[in-house]
C-alpha cells in the first residue's frame, strides 16, 4: 500500500483530500505545516508528497526542493495552490524546485488520483472495501468517491451519493455528449437542476402538453422582457395558466433535467464549492424528492450491485424526523411494500432476502432514501 504524505494548512481542505485518497487504498498522512511536513517526511518515507505552495514556516516551493535533495530526486511531489496561478510560477516550480507535477485549486480530485498513480507507475487503485484517513495514528470509514472523471452511470450516482454524504453545497457541472446541466446541491441535497437543453425548460413542456401553442409563448417571452418581469409571472397574470400550473411545470421541469443527467452516458464534470446560488435562485424551493426517485430508475442494474456490495451488513434505519419527506413520494405500490419493510433491525442482505422484488429495485429504493436522508446505514 503506497504512502502519501499530504501537507495542506487548511483543515477542511485537507480533511477532504485525505479522505478522498484514503478512499482509494492509499495510506495517508497529513500535516499543517511546512515544517511539520519535512519532519514527518523523514520519519515516514513517503512514497510520494502533495503539498500546498503557501504554508507557514515552510512554503511548498522550498520544502520540494528539500525532499528533492534528501530523496535523491526519488520521491516525486505534486504541489498545489489557489493564488499561485500563472504558467510562469508553474513553470519555475517544475523547473527550479523539481515538482514533478502542479495543480490549481480548486482540485479535480479524481485528476489527483490519476495523476499520482502515473508518477508512482501503478494502475489507478480502485476503492477500498473501508476507506481510511491516517493522520497519525487516526482511521475511520469514508463515503467512496466515483472512480473517474468519464460521466457513466456508475461513476455519476456515485458521485452525487458521495457529495451528499460530505454535505456539500455546491454546483456539480456535467458536460454530456450534446448538453450541459448544472446540478445544485445544498448540504449534500440537490435542490435544483439547470440546463443548456431547449426541450428542458417549463416552457417545453407546456408546449408539449398543450398547454400553450408555440405562437402564444413567444409572444408572452416579448411582452415579459418589454415589461422586465418574469414570464411565469406573466402567463399566471394573464390567465395563460395557473399558479398550480406554473409550481407543477416548474417541478417538472427538474425532474426532465435531472433524469437526462442521470443518462449521460460521456462526457466531464466539475465540481465547485459555492453558496452564492442559494441568495440567487430566486424560484420557490424546489421538492425534490419525486425527481431524485425517478432519475434512480436509470442507474444501471450492475452498477448500484457493486455500490452496495461491501455494507450488506450495514443496518437500515430510517431517520424520524425525515420520514414525512417520504411522502411527498409518488411511490410505485412494489416499491412503497419494500420501503415498509425498513424496521432498524434489518441489514441489506436481509432486505434484500425478505423483498419480493429484484434486489437491484429494492437498492434502488435503498439509494433513492439514502440520497433524501430519509434512511441512513449503521
Amino acid at each position: 500500500m503506497k504512502k502519501i504524505l499530504l501537507v495542506e494548512d487548511n483543515t477542511d481542505n485537507r480533511d477532504i483530500i485525505c479522505e478522498f485518497l484514503a478512499a482509494y487504498n492509499f495510506d495517508v498522512y497529513s500535516v499543517k505545516d511546512g515544517q511539520e511536513g519535512l519532519e514527518k517526511f523523514r520519519e515516514i518515507h513517503p512514497d510520494l508528497v502533495v503539498s500546498d505552495v503557501l504554508l507557514p514556516k515552510i512554503n511548498g516551493r522550498n520544502l520540494c526542493q528539500m525532499i528533492k535533495q534528501e530523496s535523491e530526486n526519488k520521491v516525486p511531489v505534486i504541489l498545489i495552490s489557489a493564488l499561485y496561478k500563472s504558467y510562469s510560477l508553474r513553470v519555475e516550480a517544475k523547473e527550479k524546485y523539481g515538482a514533478d507535477d502542479y495543480m490549481i485549486k480548486p482540485l479535480n480530485l479524481l485528476e489527483l488520483v490519476e495523476k499520482i498513480s502515473g508518477l508512482l507507475k501503478i494502475a489507478k487503485p480502485q476503492l477500498g472495501t473501508k476507506a481510511r484517513k491516517l493522520s497519525g495514528n487516526n482511521q475511520h470509514e469514508a463515503p467512496g468517491p466515483p472512480t473517474k472523471d468519464e460521466i457513466s452511470e456508475t461513476v455519476l450516482f456515485e458521485l452525487i451519493h458521495h457529495l451528499k454524504k460530505r454535505k456539500l453545497t455546491g454546483t456539480l457541472k456535467v458536460s454530456g455528449s450534446k448538453y450541459s446541466h448544472t446540478l445544485y446541491l445544498h448540504d449534500g441535497y440537490p435542490i435544483y437542476v439547470a440546463s443548456n437543453n431547449p426541450q428542458e425548460t417549463y416552457q417545453a413542456l407546456l408546449i408539449r402538453d398543450k398547454k400553450l401553442d408555440e405562437k402564444t409563448l413567444n409572444d408572452m417571452e416579448l411582452k415579459a422582457k418589454s415589461l422586465s418581469t418574469t414570464l411565469g409571472k406573466l402567463l399566471v397574470e394573464a390567465g395563460a395558466i395557473t399558479k398550480k400550473d406554473l409550481a407543477y411545470y416548474l417541478i417538472s421541469e427538474v425532474s426532465e433535467r435531472l433524469s437526462a443527467l442521470l443518462k449521460e452516458k460521456s462526457g466531464r464534470y466539475e465540481f465547485m464549492e459555492d453558496k452564492s446560488f442559494l441568495e440567487k435562485i430566486k424560484r420557490p424551493p424546489m421538492e425534490i424528492e419525486n425527481p431524485v426517485y425517478q432519475a434512480t430508475f436509470y442507474i444501471a442494474a450492475n452498477a448500484i450491485e457493486n455500490f452496495y456490495s461491501t455494507v450488506k451488513d450495514c443496518i437500515v434505519e430510517k431517520v424520524e424526523d425525515r420520514l414525512e419527506t417520504a411522502g411527498k413520494i409518488e411511490w410505485k405500490e412494489e416499491d412503497l411494500t419494500s420501503f415498509a419493510l425498513i424496521d432498524g433491525e434489518t441489514s441489506i442482505a436481509q432486505l434484500l432476502a425478505k423483498s419480493s422484488q429484484k434486489s437491484t429495485d429494492m437498492l434502488r429504493i435503498i439509494f433513492t432514501l439514502e440520497m433524501l436522508g430519509i434512511i441512513q446505514l449503521k
